[in-house]
């Protein structure tokens, strides 16, 4: 049975989401709003160990806790929570809400077709009201801390880097000899090969941002793209101005997007991570779900293309939103 919320008392808040890293990014407006609502309450949030590593040296979480083998145990042994919300629908996940012993529970209801039928059988004990019509993914999670009565702090995403990462990527970029060019940075790489941009519409992109702009390119990679990335570069005609970055760690990797000017990446974690870190980005997608998944609409510093197949999407499409990035950026 649904029970009112009370915000009295709430000192320890668990927040959920397993995966992936971008999903989790997109979670954090809802917690910078439970922050802000709850300045002196302790804040656990559980997530996988990949996108653990994009809440690290964030100031609205007081504790990161790794959904692994053992996490039941070890939540039982602790002191209860009073607050548990739960931004995924996995099964586990609810699971868990329903163990940690929290006073107030609430989360997304499960699907129609689910066998898995938690929130009504206690998962859950708060109701999350109606959303707006077709809310994008920030609004989705907004909703849930709306549900509580909490009106929303920010929706801006956010990813914190530390003075030591700051610092690699400072001696990375002055190691190189960078600093003072405009930088256009570009991953191309992604999860689903059906969903990837070619490379020679990257290395093209790539060509004309240095030509038009005297730009430097950077190019991303993740774990087990470092053969894209070479057919990329293999097809850039202008390789003295091209750097392929190295597999770094994702906050290392993370630190290097910060000091690029434009961003262009399909849409994954690097997409919002750059986002997060203020880059003006453009996102390339493959779906018809860019008005859910690229809730970015009020920043005018970001931007989306979106056919229904990659390779219908032609290098001029993504240029031109580079032009209008490019008139934002501080170099010339």
């Amino acid at each position: 049975m649904a029970m009112l919320f009370n915000k009295r008392n709430i000192k320890r808040i668990l927040l959920i989401r397993f995966s992936c890293i971008g999903d989790v990014i997109l979670t954090t407006p809802a917690v910078a709003t439970i922050r802000h609502h709850f300045p002196r309450a302790h804040i656990t949030y559980l997530t996988e160990k990949a996108p653990s590593e994009a809440l690290k040296n964030n100031p609205h979480i007081d504790r990161v806790l790794i959904f692994e083998k053992g996490i039941v145990r070890k939540m039982a042994r602790e002191k209860p929570y009073d607050l548990v919300i739960n931004f995924d629908w996995f099964y586990s996940s609810q699971a868990l809400c329903f163990l940690s012993r929290a006073k107030y529970r609430i989360g997304f209801p499960a699907a129609e077709k689910s066998i898995y039928k938690l929130e009504a059988c206690g998962a859950y004990n708060i109701r999350p009201i109606k959303p707006l019509k077709n809310p994008d993914v920030i609004c989705q999670f907004l909703n849930l801390t709306r549900s509580l009565g909490l009106k929303d702090y920010t929706k801006d995403t956010g990813f914190y880097l530390t003075n030591q990462e700051k610092s690699f990527a400072a001696s990375y970029m002055k190691k190189h000899k960078l600093d003072g060019n405009l930088i256009i940075g570009m991953h191309p790489g992604g999860r689903r090969k059906e969903e990837l941009w070619p490379t020679d519409k990257f290395a093209a992109l790539a060509d004309r941002g240095i030509k038009n702009f005297s730009a430097v390119v950077l190019i991303f990679q993740g774990p087990g793209e470092e053969s894209r990335v070479i057919d990329m570069y293999a097809k850039i005609k202008q390789k003295h101005k091209t750097f392929i970055v190295p597999e770094f760690s994702l906050r290392e990797y993370a630190s290097l997007v910060k000091n690029c000017d434009v961003f262009i990446a399909h849409d994954r974690g690097p997409m919002h991570i750059a986002i997060s870190l203020g880059v003006k980005t453009i996102g390339i997608f493959t779906t018809p779900y860019a008005r859910i998944w690229f809730p970015y609409k009020e920043n005018k510093d970001c931007a989306y293309v979106e056919k229904k197949t990659a390779k219908k999407i032609t290098a001029e499409e993504v240029f031109r939103k580079i032009k209008k990035c490019k008139k934002k950026c501080k170099k010339v």
